[in-house]
């Protein structure tokens, strides 16, 4: 049985062998013999432009913020962009959730062989963080 790649790992063979993002390659869905349906929206593809280092590794983590309502706050909004911008070379101030970042990041957050969990962990903290859940440090 196969398992899923953590986020790292996706980075670096996309890296490696300069693989674009999937939500600009125009993939379709074939639905029987005459009906084909694009694989990504347009909502899904400003979302992976939006937050372009996530959106071409972590594509399913943003959807799960996307679902759990993360990305329809704006401290949330704010949250996704720090993430994007630590993958981007930029200090991510809060300590715990620059850990949980990391920990997802090589997949140990919620570790399995399907890293779905992974994804919606680390969604739901964040989702906790803007509860208040969670204090910001």
């Amino acid at each position: 049985m196969s398992r899923d790649w953590t986020p790292y790992e996706t980075r670096m063979v996309q890296k490696q062998y300069n693989i674009p993002n999937p939500v600009d390659c125009g993939w379709v869905i074939h639905i029987g013999e005459e009906n084909e349906k694009p694989l990504f929206s347009e909502e899904d593809i400003e979302l992976a432009h939006t937050y372009a280092q996530l959106g071409l590794w972590g594509f399913d983590f943003l959807r799960s913020c996307k679902r759990n309502g993360v990305l329809a706050d704006e401290y949330g909004q704010q949250i996704i962009q720090s993430i994007e911008d630590y993958f981007n070379g930029a200090e991510l101030e809060n300590k715990e959730l620059r850990e949980k970042v990391d920990l997802w990041y090589n997949g140990e957050l919620e570790p399995g062989y399907d890293l779905s969990d992974n994804n919606w962990a680390l969604a739901d903290y964040i989702r906790s963080l803007i509860k208040g859940e969670v204090e910001d440090e």
